[in-house]
């Protein structure tokens, strides 16, 4: 790809003094950057290894490559007659415009679907690429024709035609998006009443903004056609700046209320109408439990029960009943519990053997070593160095 820039640079006569991208071009710069780094977020942290972090990172990589296509294609000074640059990076654009919304689905309905798995026919969506790029090569469509319209009749219809098929797809995906969202909350209200809505309130603005967005493509389009290109790239440019403020709210949504979507996944909830205190604090236990077992909230050094509390979208009066009546212990104990779990699965790896008991403790949450040592010795009986000889020794 740098090759090819560069190549198309020459070719074209650009000088050193040039002004190669302009401000537009910047934004979309940094919408690629965004939506990389986040990608590579989700994917490098174990953590963040979830079936959802998946479609979210292949969704980003989508967008990435999708806003990368649009600087090498409106780009005067980047234009090319090679094959790379009328047919790949035609069909490029097209799979990236084709896959955005199926994956974007995908990512919504494992938010929102309890224990999704992944069947062929959640492949076939990604067929509508091959059916364009197909279709681009029966009529001999290459990219001036799809950008500019021209050629002969019958490439000037494929090109058009396929161009409004590709946004209407991505706008019949998201609007399908926005109708899953509303039922699965329809759902939970009607099997627990005290479930928070914010994140539902975030998954909704976000995906009808998306919908909205790409609908702004279609207009782009429709300008163009309808006004010229004056008006259909002011329209445009517009469309840019959209993008980049979306994926920025993604991100924080991701980084923010993911976990509050999925920590509901993988537990059956209580049938509606039994609404006793006893049940409630059940209800609040099985929160509990899957924030720390799944979403292993106890690997923040600085938790408190408020946070906690917030984290499963529970009033804190309630959380600390469950943990002190329920679950028979405190707060501190609870977290630190865990902690001592996880030091101990590091200690007993060899593949960490080079960690120093500092970073051991330090991994597992723990912010100070006589903490880490008091309930270690608590828990275990034995000290942590004493643990790590005992496991190499017995392995």
């Amino acid at each position: 790809m740098l090759l090819y820039v560069t190549n198309n640079l020459v070719e074209n006569g650009a000088n050193l003094d040039a002004r190669i991208f302009n401000l537009h071009d910047v934004f979309l710069f940094t919408t690629v950057f965004e939506c990389l780094l986040l990608a590579v977020y989700r994917l490098a942290i174990p953590l963040k290894r979830s079936l959802d972090g998946y479609f979210l990172s292949l969704f980003m990589l989508v967008i990435a490559i999708d806003c990368f296509c649009l600087i090498l294609i409106w780009n005067p000074e980047l234009a090319s007659q090679s094959y790379f640059g009328q047919q790949v990076l035609l069909y490029a654009y097209t799979c990236a415009e084709l896959w955005r919304g199926p994956l974007f689905l995908l990512y919504v309905l494992s938010l929102t679907q309890e224990k999704l798995i992944i069947q062929y026919k959640h492949f076939l969506h990604f067929v509508w690429a091959f059916i364009a790029i197909a279709l681009f090569a029966v009529f001999d469509v290459s990219l001036d024709n799809f950008k500019f319209a021209n050629g002969s009749y019958q490439q000037q219809l494929a090109a058009r035609l396929i161009w409004y098929c590709t946004i209407l797809i991505s706008i019949a995906y998201a609007t399908y998006a926005l109708i899953l969202v509303n039922r699965y909350q329809t759902k939970l209200y009607t099997q627990y009443s005290t479930f928070s809505s914010a994140q539902f309130i975030w998954l909704r603005v976000l995906t009808s903004s998306f919908m909205l967005a790409w609908a702004w493509s279609l207009v782009t389009v429709l300008s163009d056609d309808l006004f010229g290109s004056l008006v259909g790239d002011r329209i445009g440019t517009a469309f840019n700046y959209l993008i980049f403020s979306l994926i920025n709210v993604l991100i924080l949504f991701s980084l923010n209320y993911t976990h509050q979507m999925t920590q509901v996944a993988d537990f059956e909830l209580d049938e509606p109408g039994d609404n006793n205190e006893e049940q409630q604090l059940i209800q609040i236990q099985k929160l509990i439990n899957y924030a720390l077992q799944k979403d292993q909230i106890y690997l923040n050094a600085n938790l408190t029960i408020d946070q906690l509390a917030q984290f499963i979208a529970q009033p804190s009066k309630q959380v600390s009943a469950c943990i002190n009546q329920l679950m028979q212990t405190s707060f501190y104990e609870l977290i630190n519990f865990y902690r001592v779990e996880h030091a101990k699965t590091i200690l007993a790896d060899n593949q960490y053997s080079h960690l120093t008991i500092l970073e051991v403790l330090m991994e597992s949450g723990f912010n100070n070593k006589s903490s880490f040592h008091r309930f270690f010795n608590r828990f275990v009986e034995m000290s942590p160095t004493e643990f790590r000889k005992q496991y190499i020794k017995s392995d």
